[in-house]
């Protein structure tokens, strides 16, 4: 009776007598690795970007900033000139920082102003939504 021993034994057998190919294992790391490294370089300056401070305002002026969602700048721009009718052409530039668009006015905003710049936000509820067909 020919015995071979059992198949685990027969497939570690094999795997002695024919290591894994180096340089396939190799090239998959190295192609993988820089792969992830041009991937985070790309991911890192897009952060950078994003971090990066707002100019210093002009004297007398003080940055603010309001969050972006469902806000038009337009709509901002506007109000904003009308609030402060001396800086009219200032706010030609939107500027967004970490989602918040900055600006330069030469007093901090009340509650009554926050509460009329929040119903220039268009509402999410009050868009229509997309009707899928039934089938």
């Amino acid at each position: 009776m020919n015995h071979q021993g059992s198949p685990i034994q027969q497939h570690a057998s094999r795997a002695q007598n024919h290591p894994p190919r180096r340089s396939t294992i190799a090239n998959t790391i190295a192609s993988t690795t820089t792969g992830m490294v041009s991937s985070a370089r790309r991911a890192m300056s897009f952060r950078d970007q994003a971090r990066q401070p707002s100019p210093e305002p002009p004297s007398g002026l003080k940055q603010k900033v309001l969050p972006v969602y469902h806000l038009k700048w337009e709509k901002l721009k506007d109000w904003l000139e009308q609030k402060f009718p001396e800086l009219k052409g200032t706010f030609e530039e939107r500027r967004v920082v970490k989602d918040h668009y900055s600006f330069n006015i030469p007093q901090s905003l009340t509650s009554l102003d926050k509460k009329e710049i929040g119903s220039l936000r268009d509402d999410a509820a009050s868009q229509p939504r997309a009707v899928s067909p039934e089938i």
